[in-house]
């Protein structure tokens, strides 16, 4: 039987998936704090941006994942 645990690939994406996802809330946050501090200029809003585009394809790839995960329990039982 295939576990989570043992199958590499799914353990794989779902790490990196989840590694991109923390970044991802790191950059909007350090944007928000200096948007907060009055310094808004145009790499603020970038960041922003591509911070909030970075959780979301990477909440795509969780949910995917979640989906496989689901799949091979079904499956196996």
């Amino acid at each position: 039987m295939t576990t989570f645990a043992s199958s590499p690939r799914l353990s794989t994406s779902y790490g990196a998936a989840r590694a991109e996802m923390e970044r991802g809330i790191s950059q909007v946050a350090r944007a928000a704090q200096s948007i907060a501090k009055g310094e808004i200029n145009p790499r603020n809003a970038t960041d922003l941006a591509e911070g909030q585009r970075t959780m979301e394809a990477n909440a795509q790839i969780l949910q995917n994942s979640n989906e496989k995960i689901g799949t091979l329990l079904n499956i196996s039982v």
